[in-house]
Parts: C-alpha cells; structure tokens; sequence
C-alpha cells in the first residue's frame, strides 16, 4: 500500500504499512489503548505481530503523527462463513491471533482489531478507506469486522460515548445479527474475565 497523509485535528497523519522496527511500539500503543487487556496479557505479542507482517504485510498498518504511532489496524484475509448455527470465537477467526489461517484467495478482508492512542482520535475513517483498498486489491468480495453488543443505557458507556454505528451504515456496512462471535475480558471494576458476545459487520465491496 503507497503511503498517504491526510489532515486531522492533531494535524497531518501519515498512514502507511507496519515495519518491523515499529513492532514494540505498537506493543505499547496496544496496553495504552487496551490496558485492562494489558493486564490479562492479551494484547498482541511480539510473536504475533511478527507473524502479520510474514503472513500479510499489506494489511497491517499505522497512523503517525510527529514520527510517533498514534493508531494501528490488523487484518486479514479469510474464507467467510454465514452460517448462523456454526459458533465463532475471535480467536478461532484470528487463529489464536497469529494469523496462520489468513488465505489470499478468501473472500473476506477481516479487520481484526483498531487500536488508537486515547489522546489522538478521528483516524478510523481513513483507516476503513485503506482496508477497503487493500480488500479490493485481493479481489475480496466482503470487508467485515466484529462489534461488542451493548445496551444503549449500558452503564460501562463513558457520558461522552457516542455511537458508531450510523458511520458503519454510512459507509455501507450491515449489522448480521444471527452471526456473532464471541471474546473473553475482564470489565471495568470486575475481578474476572467474563465471555462477551460480538456481532459481525459485513460490507460487500464493488470492484
């Protein structure tokens, strides 16, 4: 993927692919995004990113800001399943997060996961534009990614929580509401991991 910048409130944004020298940066970009997952350890690892980056290069990419990563996303290529019956587990969908199971000639980009810094937002919309392409490129027929389920009056929603779904619709995504995935965590203020349920978003890309 050629690089490209574009303008944001925190000024220009450079969004290119990942490299190797990024890797432990991305490491803790990942637990300040996620730090309640950063306690479990199940932020990516070194292994893992390394292992994107043999596996499918193209889709892993960054968002800088002043030589710093401020944003990532990781993705992959797989052979979809609409199946409602057939239970999915993000780490059955991710390979236990190390990709072996991405397949160029699969028919679905999946976004595995968007990690940006809490101090830069509004970057997703280019990163969504930079995954469509890359699906595009390989021919895939679907873009999708994985969305927890919460309720609109969910007290773990900060006051200032705004929904992205209207974005999702925007841009052509689907809510597929009979085929879900699901991902274990540990809450805010809870002292176990508790399983939480997912639900697909899937666009069908023109080429």
């Amino acid at each position: 993927m050629s690089p490209f910048t574009f303008q944001s409130k925190s000024g220009p944004i450079l969004i290119r692919q990942v490299e190797h020298d990024d890797i432990s940066r991305l490491i803790e970009l990942n637990k300040k995004a996620f730090p309640l997952m950063a306690e479990e350890n199940v932020v990516w690892s070194e292994r893992q990113l390394q292992n994107h980056l043999r596996l499918f290069p193209t889709g892993q990419l960054v968002a800088i800001v002043d030589d710093a990563i401020v944003g990532a996303v990781a993705s992959l290529i797989i052979q979809s399943s609409r199946d409602p019956y057939r239970g999915h587990t993000y780490g059955g969908i991710t390979d236990g997060g190390y990709f072996h199971n991405h397949d160029p000639q699969g028919d679905t980009l999946y976004g595995a996961d968007v990690y940006v810094d809490p101090d830069c937002q509004g970057i997703g919309h280019q990163f969504f534009d930079a995954r469509e392409a890359q699906a595009c490129k390989y021919r895939s027929r679907y873009a999708a990614f994985c969305a927890v389920n919460r309720e609109p009056d969910d007290p773990r929603r900060p006051e200032t929580y705004r929904s992205l779904e209207p974005c999702w619709k925007k841009r052509g995504y689907i809510q597929q509401p009979d085929i879900k995935a699901t991902f274990d965590w540990r809450e805010v203020g809870k002292p176990l991991d508790s399983s939480h349920t997912l639900t697909f978003w899937i666009k069908e890309l023109t080429s």
